[in-house]
């Protein structure tokens, strides 16, 4: 990736798939399948985890951009 347009681009698309998780991971709460209800829950236990204390905090990504040069 060496043009703001390929990051762009790249963004765009991995909040386009995000969605679409997120929207799939609804729809197994709300459904009437309990395999896949506890699969969301999972999902959901899992993804609070990494915005609440570990590696997608906003300072924690910030700090991993800066590693790796990107600013």
């Amino acid at each position: 990736m060496s043009t703001d347009k390929d990051f762009r681009r790249l963004a765009k698309a991995n909040v386009k798939n995000a969605r679409a998780i997120l929207s799939q991971m609804e729809q197994y709460i709300d459904g009437k399948d309990e395999p896949a209800k506890a699969l969301a829950y999972a999902f959901f236990h899992v993804l609070g985890y990494h915005l609440e204390l570990g590696d997608l905090r906003p300072s924690n990504v910030h700090l991993a951009a800066l590693l790796r040069g990107v600013e």
